[in-house]
């Protein structure tokens, strides 16, 4: 025997019972290394280490455990090529049964949703790449769902899985910033975007505790971090025939626009992006817009445009007038009369 396997050898002799076949597995051992002078030192080492651990193992809270254990030590009396075959047998059991122990101990938490939605968190890789895979996407496939495990691992994000029906719905990656927590991304089937209703969005926004003013599916359903506090009640806007909601927060206007062939509501958010040089002055209505106190950015997935926010604006003053304050906040609860 090498130092490494005479050193495995002797901590299995002190750790032995006096039943134990020692004297047999000692030739039997020594027979597959005369054998075997090329790898059996390796295999010979980890079979010993397998035999002790087994030792540890005959009264594990695991039955499976327990009986491989048992088959392998008596397998002692017999063969080493038996007995190789049996520590390979018990390794891949305790592995199992470690990994079923760890799976107990991270149990899931689950967040009732009612209408027979509940959300689910992820933790463990394993369960991110089923996921990914009942949900046929990018998380099934191991190098990816291996790449973000880790940056969850180190706190850059958290998943939640979104069931109906007790099955897999979609998928919510939150990113974790310095001072809060956003849906990044909800993910259904093939990478689609779910729809989901205003109330079954804000009741995950609320739960988790996080915002999702950028993500497409919480846009379109109007679960603003605006409404988180209550949605206000306003009186509709009219440009033409259209029927309009038009909430004004200080550099921020939300736009709900009834579409009459579906009585559905579209949503927009529109955010004024302040400029450095002058961040508190009055906004003005001209020819390239409302530009005065900074650029409106408007990419948040918005059924409107920026030219048809213009339009609305050219075409009830009051709303800009609403604007010119640079305290008007979300306290103010500002209403807009057609």
């Amino acid at each position: 025997m090498n130092a490494e396997c005479l050193m495995q050898w002797n901590r299995l002799k002190k750790e032995v019972s006096g039943d134990f076949p020692l004297e047999k597995l000692e030739c039997k051992l020594q027979t597959y290394l005369d054998e075997n002078p090329d790898d059996g030192e390796r295999t010979a080492r980890a079979t010993l280490r397998s035999i002790r651990e087994a030792l540890g193992c005959r009264e594990h809270e695991d039955e499976v455990v327990r009986h491989k254990a048992g088959k392998l030590l008596k397998s002692c009396r017999h063969s080493f090529d038996e007995v190789r075959k049996n520590a390979n047998h018990f390794r891949k059991e305790l592995a199992e049964a470690r990994e079923r122990r760890a799976e107990i101990k991270a149990a899931p938490g689950t967040i009732p949703l009612g209408g027979g939605f509940r959300l689910e968190e992820v933790l463990s890789l394993k369960r991110l790449m089923a996921i990914g895979k009942a949900l046929a996407n990018c998380f099934g496939k191991r190098e990816n769902a291996e790449r973000y495990w880790e940056q969850a691992e180190a706190g850059e994000f958290k998943f939640w899985l979104l069931l109906k029906e007790e099955e897999p719905f979609a998928l919510l990656k939150i990113d974790v910033n310095e001072n809060e927590e956003v849906v990044g991304q909800l993910t259904a089937h093939d990478n689609d975007d779910p729809e989901i209703s205003f109330e079954l969005a804000m009741k995950i926004l609320h739960e988790l505790g996080v915002t999702a003013d950028g993500e497409a599916a919480f846009a379109r359903a109007g679960a603003y971090g605006r409404f988180k506090g209550g949605r206000p009640e306003v009186e509709p806007v009219r440009v033409g025939e259209q029927e309009m909601w038009i909430w004004p927060y200080e550099d921020e206007l939300i736009v709900g626009m009834e579409e009459h062939a579906d009585g559905r509501l579209y949503w927009s958010r529109f955010v004024l992006k302040r400029n450095e040089y002058n961040p508190y002055a009055n906004p003005r209505v001209g020819p390239r817009g409302i530009f005065t106190r900074g650029e409106w950015d408007d990419d948040f997935g918005n059924h409107l445009s920026m030219g048809m926010l213009f339009e609305i604006v050219r075409r009830n003053p009051h709303v800009l007038e609403k604007l010119r304050s640079p305290i008007a906040g979300e306290s103010r609860r500002l209403e807009i009369a057609a």
